[in-house]
């Protein structure tokens, strides 16, 4: 573990640019942060793109379920004013090996999804590159389809730390855990199982100051700037 933890942006950096777009990843980078956390989710056609809600109408000028829309119809959605909507593979093929990732998969996405990403980490050796998830099934076919990337369970509020069991199941390598339920007895019951420790979502620079005293791996933030000097 470093001295300081690694500062990623939520969805890029949200508070300052249309979450989950390349302008907001681009936003993260040029704020300070070591890379950024991005979602998941699958259109009908089976096309893994970056959206975090299951319906578009929140983020973008359309409206609808995304499970229910072609990739054909969300390329003539916006988010914010002028921003597309990224296919995974857009993302991977800017940023992979160039900066820390940490996708989110919301949901279970088509074999050939993480087949992909398993060969794009092939072509880049040493990518600092995560899978995460609330959900423990699509950290299982991570587990069997993208080996060579760590895992971590997302954690809600309040929710109890995963059975041992669960934890060598799907292989964890780490946990996210809201900023709210890190205290110095969670790390230290967290490292006593061996796993890695990512909070989110951590806005207050001396919040931030405080968790990266009690040596967390990484900081998750809607601004990175913001933060940036508490670390």
């Amino acid at each position: 573990m470093s001295d300081a933890p690694i500062l990623l942006g939520h969805r890029g950096a949200l508070a300052r640019a249309p979450e989950n777009t390349m302008a907001s990843f681009a936003r993260a980078l040029a704020d300070g942060a070591a890379g950024f956390e991005f979602d998941v989710r699958v259109t009908s056609d089976g096309v893994a793109v970056l959206m975090h809600d299951e319906r578009v109408d929140r983020t973008t000028n359309g409206r609808g379920l995304l499970r229910e829309l072609r990739t054909e119809d969300l390329q003539a959605l916006r988010a914010g004013s002028s921003e597309e909507i990224p296919r995974l593979t857009d993302a991977l093929d800017a940023y992979l090996g160039r900066c820390a990732l940490a996708m989110e998969l919301k949901e279970r996405v088509p074999e050939s999804v993480l087949e992909d990403v398993a060969d794009r980490l092939r072509s880049h050796p040493g990518a600092r590159f995560r899978i995460a998830s609330f959900q423990e099934e699509p950290l299982a076919d991570a587990r069997d389809l993208v080996p060579s990337a760590p895992r971590s369970l997302i954690l809600r509020r309040g929710q109890p730390l995963p059975s041992e069991r669960t934890q060598a199941e799907l292989d964890l390598a780490g946990l996210f855990l809201r900023q709210e339920d890190v205290t110095a007895e969670t790390v230290a019951r967290v490292r006593k199982r061996g796993l890695g420790l990512t909070t989110y979502t951590v806005n207050d620079p001396d919040r931030a100051r405080e968790i990266a005293a009690l040596g967390v791996d990484g900081i998750i933030s809607d601004d990175p700037g913001a933060i940036r000097g508490g670390l």
